[in-house]
C-alpha cells in the first residue's frame, strides 16, 4: 500500500493533509480515487491507515481510520558520517542509507575529499536531499525520516562523540583479527552507533591518528576493498542481518 509522510495531522479530527507534491503523485501517478486506502506517517504521531476523502489539483486529505502498530526501524540508531564525495555519489549513498534504516547522515570535510560543499547552494541542495530521503523512506516503509546534517570537520565530529555509545571508523589497513565489524557489533547496550567512512581517497595518517586518539575504533568490512559508496551499504546490510535476521 502506498505510504506518505505528512507534516499536517489532526488526531482529534482524524485528518491528515498530504504535501502538494504527494497530492499530485496520488492523482496523476498512482491514479487513486476517493476512498482509496493509503498509509500516512507522522514523525511524532505515528503511522496510520487512512482513506482519501478530498482530492483537488494541489490537495489530498486523508481520513485516519486507525493507528498501525509497527516498528520498521533498526533496533539501534546508526549515524553514517561520510567523507564528502561528489553529488551523484552522495545522493546514491543518502538514498541507500535512508532505505536501509540509517538514523542520520552527516557529510564530513576530509583531507582527501575532492568534492566541495558550496554553502551558497545549500538551501536548494538540502531541499533535493530531503526529497530523496522522503521518497526512499516511503518506498522502504520506514516509520521515520532519516536526518541529514550539514557537513562537519573531523574535530567537530569528535566533539559529538559523547552522544554515541560506540564510535567506529571503517579503515582497510586495520588487522581484521583485531577489529572486525562482527566483534564491534557484538557489544551490548549499544543503542546509538556512529560510523565514519572515508571519501574516495580514504583517510590520511593524520586523520586516523586523530580518530584513534579520540577513542574511535577502527574496523574492517571483510576481506574485500569496497568503494566508499558501497561500504555504507555493506555496513547497514550487515547490521540489519546481525540485529534483525540472525537467529
Amino acid at each position: 500500500m502506498q505510504r506518505y509522510f505528512v507534516d499536517q495531522i489532526n488526531l482529534d479530527e482524524k485528518r491528515a493533509v498530504l504535501l502538494p507534491s504527494d497530492a499530485y503523485h496520488v492523482q496523476k501517478v498512482m491514479r487513486m480515487k476517493l476512498n482509496d486506502s493509503v498509509i500516512v506517517c507522522h514523525e511524532k504521531a505515528g503511522t496510520f491507515l487512512g482513506k482519501l476523502i478530498k482530492l483537488s489539483p494541489n490537495e489530498a486529505v486523508v481520513e485516519l481510520i486507525g493507528k498501525i502498530e509497527e516498528n520498521n526501524e533498526l533496533p539501534l540508531d546508526v549515524t553514517i558520517a561520510h567523507g564528502l564525495v561528489r553529488r551523484e555519489k552522495m545522493e546514491f549513498v543518502i538514498e541507500t542509507c535512508a532505505a536501509l534504516g540509517a538514523y542520520a547522515y552527516v557529510p564530513v570535510f576530509m583531507n582527501r575529499s575532492t568534492a566541495k560543499w558550496q554553502e551558497e547552494k545549500g538551501d536548494k541542495k538540502e531541499a533535493r536531499i530531503a526529497k530523496i530521503i522522503k521518497e526512499a523512506s516511503e518506498q522502504s516503509h520506514r516509520n521515520r525520516l532519516m536526518k541529514f546534517y550539514k557537513p562537519l570537520t573531523i574535530p567537530e565530529l569528535i566533539q559529538a562523540k559523547a552522544e554515541f555509545d560506540l564510535c567506529l571508523f571503517a579503515y582497510e589497513d586495520t588487522p581484521s583479527d583485531d577489529a572486525n565489524l562482527k566483534k564491534a557489533l557484538s557489544q551490548e547496550n549499544c543503542r546509538k552507533l556512529l560510523v565514519l567512512f572515508g571519501p574516495e581517497g580514504g583517510f590520511d595518517s593524520k586523520e586516523t591518528e586523530m580518530l584513534k586518539n579520540a577513542g574511535f575504533i577502527p574496523v574492517t568490512l571483510g576481506k574485500r576493498i569496497l568503494r566508499t559508496e558501497l561500504a555504507t551499504l555493506y555496513l547497514l546490510s550487515t547490521i540489519g542481518y546481525q540485529k534483525e535476521l540472525k537467529a
